[in-house]
């Protein structure tokens, strides 16, 4: 395996252990369901989240860790999370 250092400095896999380790301590069941995969600083986050507040949490866990130059967002909300407004 060859580890790779984005243009900061920070490598792949340091970087994703931060996120996963971030979303970790948030306590949110749902996080367990995440898929996040680390290139060069570009964090890929997938899977499926009960509610939007959730999905939100989560990406901005991404954005808040040193060293992610991107985020790509495939996180799905189920739709018994969806709201709508009457």
């Amino acid at each position: 395996m060859q580890l790779t250092q984005n243009r900061i400095g920070f490598g792949d896999e340091d970087v994703l252990w931060r996120v996963e380790s971030y979303l970790e301590s948030k306590h949110f069941a749902a996080f367990r369901n995440l898929h996040v995969v680390v290139d060069q600083g570009v964090v890929t986050i997938a899977g499926q989240v009960s509610n939007y507040h959730e999905r939100q949490v989560a990406l901005n866990c991404c954005l808040r860790v040193a060293g992610v130059l991107e985020l790509v967002d495939q996180i799905r909300v189920t739709a018994g999370g969806e709201r709508t407004w009457a």
